[in-house]
């Protein structure tokens, strides 16, 4: 699975793999590397089609419910 992760919904979103183990939905925070530092983000979409370049994974998610609605 792949998910589209914003670092504020007013920026760009970016591209990550989530991993097999983990289990992420729309408006969960989730860690994730962006360049040399590992900052937070949201998921703010998820699919199944692979972009075909590779993709950096995500460190882990948040625990808590997610932080925004399913729909932004």
């Amino acid at each position: 699975m792949v998910v589209e992760a914003a670092r504020a919904l007013d920026r760009g979103h970016y591209t990550y793999r989530v991993p097999a183990s983990m289990q992420v939905v729309t408006g969960h925070r989730v860690l994730v590397p962006f360049g040399r530092r590992t900052v937070w983000g949201y998921v703010v979409g998820l699919t199944d089609a692979h972009p075909g370049i590779e993709l950096k994974r995500i460190a882990r998610p948040c625990t808590e419910t997610p932080h925004l609605p399913p729909t932004y």
